[in-house]
């Protein structure tokens, strides 16, 4: 019965929203995307996810409201609030890539996608 009701409240949860996706960013290394802002609804514990990783041999790092760049990895997790930012960078040779998909990781939604590739 508790795992039913649990389950139940879980189907209500709003996912966490960007205010527009990461999209393709090509450029000169460091190839960096625009900041995204977050927003978190009420009763979701915001919490995003990396998945899809791709690395092409590079860096690929990430940074919360404009921090330190940490590492982009499979299922890595990063808790998030309304109005939070992130901002994806990959470093690396002449036609190398990373790219990524960003979930909500409560209700499990595709939240944007990014696609950096040094020209």
């Amino acid at each position: 019965m508790t795992l039913m009701l649990a389950s139940a409240a879980l189907g209500h949860v709003s996912p966490i929203t960007v205010n527009s996706n990461w999209g393709a960013d090509f450029n000169a290394s460091p190839v960096t995307s625009s900041a995204r802002q977050l927003t978190v609804p009420a009763g979701n514990p915001g919490t995003i996810k990396f998945t899809s990783v791709a690395q092409d041999g590079a860096s690929f790092q990430y940074s919360k409201n404009g921090g330190a760049y940490s590492n982009v990895t499979e299922g890595g997790t990063v808790s998030v609030a309304t109005t939070d930012t992130i901002t994806f960078q990959h470093t690396g040779s002449s036609a190398t890539g990373s790219s990524v998909t960003v979930v909500d990781n409560t209700t499990l939604t595709t939240i944007g996608t990014w696609t950096g590739t040094v020209l």
